[in-house]
């Protein structure tokens, strides 16, 4: 029973933490693309301008 008790601990701790690593690594990535088609969307007015 103790063992199964450990198991648990652990699949639950690990659990939290890969949610809790995908959400940074997620926000990461998100700010990035949200960066990159922000110049996406300047390039393309600086080629209307022109």
């Amino acid at each position: 029973m103790s063992i199964f008790e450990w198991l648990l601990v652990i699949l639950v701790s690990g659990l939290i933490f890969f949610i809790g690593f995908a959400g940074v690594t997620g926000s990461y990535f998100f700010d990035k693309q949200k960066s990159s088609k922000n110049t996406l969307s300047s390039k393309t007015l600086d080629n209307k301008d022109l």
